[in-house]
């Protein structure tokens, strides 16, 4: 599934709207930290375990994310899209690189913020809802809630949002990766 030309973005071009837009959301997370003191948007603590069972967490998600693939056509499609749009322009280590972004800003501002504010169906929701790429493929955007979900109950479990953060980077991460290498028709520019 090509895109149209006119919507197809540089690898340069991609790297700058991701960034752009984690970026964002650290500012914004971190701004809004700081105006509501009460807010405990560092709930971070270094420890082995957190690590571990970020990785862990991550695995299970990528499984779960796979099966789901497996059995939705839809969600297929929708993932074929964002690639097709974004992630085929990446180069693997691009993927290392957004994935670290990914998983400290949202989680950040969709746990640390939103769902310390306003509860975790909220948080997931919205959650979902920015990770739509367009209206036709809204599957993405509810397999986003679905994860998000996911690590807002993790979050909760182990209240450390660097669980949560490692285990969204792994993710991304390792699934960017594998959906590469599954995907041999995919390229890169």
């Amino acid at each position: 599934m090509q895109p149209p030309s006119e919507f197809v973005l540089t690898r340069a071009q991609v790297l700058r709207l991701l960034t752009g837009q984690e970026l964002f959301l650290l500012v914004l997370s971190l701004g809004w930290g700081w105006l509501d003191p009460g807010l405990p948007v560092w709930k971070i603590t270094f420890h082995w375990q957190a690590v571990g069972w970020g990785i862990v967490g991550a695995l299970a998600m990528l499984a779960t994310s796979a099966l789901m693939l497996w059995l939705s056509q839809p969600l297929r499609q929708a993932i074929e899209a964002v690639d097709s749009l974004v992630f085929s322009r990446l180069q693997p280590s691009d993927f290392i690189y957004l994935a670290i972004w990914a998983g400290v800003a949202e989680e950040f501002f969709f746990r640390g913020v939103l769902q310390e504010r306003f509860g975790l169906i909220p948080a997931s929701i919205l959650f979902g809802l920015v990770h739509i790429p367009s209206p036709r493929h809204w599957h993405y955007g509810l397999w986003a809630t679905v994860a998000s979900l996911y690590l807002g109950w993790v979050y909760a479990l182990s209240g450390n949002l660097l669980t949560v953060m490692i285990l969204h980077a792994v993710n991304n991460a390792l699934g960017l990766w594998l959906w590469r290498k599954l995907r041999p028709q995919a390229t890169t520019e």
